[in-house]
């Protein structure tokens, strides 16, 4: 049985909101989106998931994963929040996102700050050994209840570096990268597991990506290309009620004597749906 909890608090700030709102001449009683919170952030609310990865070709692995809210600290005046998870989770899904940084609310924003993960070896990629990748991010807006849908939220480019060792050569290999997110649409209600959400908000992710081995001179293992689309389903007063983030990668052959890659697609789905949830 879903169950969500208001303390009388929030109840109170609801109400007042509300006859301000009608006080309020200039409104012509619109509605404010920032009054609205798509993410209750107190330690201790929690969110249980069914969780589905699907790899191209693989017969789907599923498995259930509880997000909790696990603290807060005050950061330059604003409170951050962490989270915990019930299990370990893909490093693609969006939980794994959230539970590897922290998040604040500022006037309707979500904000994010952490590492976006890709392990390679996850995704099926295995011709050579590229090791798992960690994307900074700092302050990344995941979305804003005052934004018009199709805004851009959010832009960093940068690059990484690593080195492998193949057939006893060291090869250092460049990634490039542009991650953004946008707004993307606002919707009267959406179906979640059989459940009716009112008042919903969705927005996305995306990361481009380039990687250059340098062999003497640079060649491209992975044309500039979008691998990661992730869109995401928050409700008003729930939180997260569905995501789904797809990978796509698609790798150049490679041939030389003394490195070869082959022409490699990887695509990869990560879907996580609200079973129950507990906020206040």
């Amino acid at each position: 049985m879903k169950k969500i909890k208001f303390s009388l608090l929030v109840l109170s700030v609801v109400i007042f909101a509300a006859c301000s709102s009608d006080d309020d001449s200039g409104s012509d009683n619109e509605p404010d989106p920032s009054a609205s919170n798509y993410y209750p952030l107190t330690t201790g609310n929690s969110w249980t998931y069914n969780d589905r990865y699907q790899m191209e070709g693989q017969n789907p692995e599923e498995d259930i994963e509880t997000l909790t809210v696990a603290g807060s600290s005050e950061v330059s005046g604003n409170k951050n929040y962490t989270f915990n998870t019930s299990i370990s989770p893909y490093l693609g899904s969006f939980t794994a996102i959230l539970s590897r940084g922290a998040v604040n609310k500022v006037n309707g924003k979500l904000f994010y700050s952490g590492n976006l993960s890709v392990d390679f070896n996850d995704l099926g990629f295995t011709e050579i050994p590229l090791e798992s990748i960690n994307l900074p991010i700092q302050n990344a807006i995941v979305f804003d209840a005052n934004a018009t849908a199709g805004d851009n939220l959010f832009s960093v480019t940068d690059e990484i570096q690593q080195n492998i060792e193949y057939k006893g050569f060291d090869i250092p290999l460049t990634f490039t990268y542009t991650i953004e997110t946008n707004q993307d649409s606002f919707l009267e209600s959406y179906e979640a597991n059989g459940e009716n959400f009112e008042d919903v908000l969705t927005s996305t992710i995306s990361v481009t990506m380039q990687i250059d081995a340098s062999i003497g001179f640079p060649i491209p293992l992975l044309e500039e290309q979008e691998v990661l689309f992730s869109k995401n389903y928050f409700a008003k007063d729930v939180g997260m009620i569905y995501s789904k983030n797809t990978y796509d990668f698609i790798f150049s052959e490679i041939d030389f004597p003394t490195f070869y890659s082959p022409s490699t697609e990887l695509h990869s789905t990560f879907s996580q749906t609200i079973d129950v949830y507990e906020v206040e």
